[in-house]
């Protein structure tokens, strides 16, 4: 999937389906990864409590965002965004 067609998709979900993601799969990978938000927030340059608020499901990641985590976990976006 190229790039265009990557965003093209990102955009076809609402904030709540991303928030979804977020709750859902972010904490699931951090687990299985063994990954620390700590360790995310430092690699996608954004703040422990960014990540943190992704994970409760205070807020979403922007595509740029979204991208990064995609890249850091090793999992394509959309295998994550159901």
């Amino acid at each position: 999937m190229g790039k265009s067609e990557q965003s093209t998709y990102i955009f076809t979900f609402t904030r709540r389906q991303t928030l979804i993601f977020i709750k859902d799969m972010l904490k699931e990978i951090i687990k299985s990864k063994g990954m620390k938000q700590t360790f995310i927030a430092q690699k996608i340059g954004v703040s422990v409590v960014t990540v943190s608020n992704w994970v409760q499901e205070k807020s979403s990641p922007s595509e740029k965002h979204l991208k990064k985590l995609s890249e850091l976990l090793q999992v394509p976006i959309k295998d994550l965004v159901h």
